[in-house]
């Protein structure tokens, strides 16, 4: 694939997965008035720390077989799950994080992390038509 496809593969999936994802979250913790708090949360991650850590996951897994789609989306969920309990365990004082405050934020991070995944590949593959990123 281009590096220009990569690049704005990455951009556009950023800014839909953030406002998909933002309302996603304020549904179902039936706050739609959050939308706009969450959408710039959802954005700071996906940009600063999601698509980097993206980037470096289809790095490392350069196959598009139907396995490894699935391999990146696992790794997808595990880097936001673990960056979410790395922020979070200072302020977790050896509690569980299923009991604290941080298990919303966990499930937003799971939540952006799929929706990114999702539309990215759906980006190179049906936009770009990146024959790479079809299931073989």
């Amino acid at each position: 694939m281009k590096p220009l496809y990569t690049f704005v593969s990455i951009l556009l999936s950023i800014f839909t997965s953030s406002l998909l994802s933002a309302f996603i979250i304020s549904l179902m913790f039936f706050v739609l008035p959050a939308i706009f708090i969450v959408v710039i949360y959802c954005f700071i991650g996906t940009a600063l720390l999601g698509a980097p850590v993206s980037f470096v996951i289809h790095m490392m897994v350069k196959s598009e077989r139907l396995y490894a789609i699935f391999i990146k989306l696992v790794l997808h969920i595990a880097a936001a799950a673990l960056f979410i309990m790395l922020f979070f365990i200072d302020e977790m004082n050896g509690q569980n994080i299923l009991y604290s405050g941080a298990i919303l934020f966990l499930i937003s991070a799971v939540i952006n992390a799929i929706i990114y995944f999702v539309i990215y590949t759906c980006i190179r593959r049906f936009l770009f038509n990146d024959r790479q990123a079809a299931p073989q």
